[in-house]
């Protein structure tokens, strides 16, 4: 009973600290890219820890559900995943963990690229 209450707020906190590694991704206050960088690593961190503790609540899905039944004989042995880290994979809270930090990645690359190459100066005397 607990767990069906638990999953929810496990998840909701995933979401929340995909959301903080976002802003301090992004719209952080610092100048400096370095302490932006450490920032957000630091946040990473915390998020992966929270998405792993999320993946932890929710169960495993069956592999051969989506087999016929007279076809799961054959591949019963070859697709019932055994490794634990490969269970905890394939829990929806890691996967959007992942999924959101392969694409928050990409786009912290391009604002750097950006803001290197292509940002202008600012004019302290406007």
């Amino acid at each position: 009973m607990w767990l069906e209450l638990v999953r929810p707020v496990t998840l909701l906190g995933t979401i929340l600290s995909l959301l903080v590694l976002l802003r301090t991704a992004f719209f952080g206050p610092e100048i400096d890219f370095q302490q932006r960088v450490y920032n957000t690593l630091c946040m990473l961190v915390i998020a992966a820890g929270i998405a792993l503790l999320s993946g932890l609540t929710f169960p495993e899905r069956d592999p051969l559900d989506d087999i016929p039944w007279y076809d799961r004989s054959f591949y019963a042995q070859h697709m019932r995943p055994t490794d634990p880290i490969l269970r905890l994979y394939r829990s929806f809270p890691v996967q959007i963990f992942c999924w959101t930090t392969a694409v928050l990645f990409v786009l912290f690359l391009i604002n750097w690229y950006l803001q290197t190459y292509f940002m202008p100066y600012r004019n302290t005397y406007w």
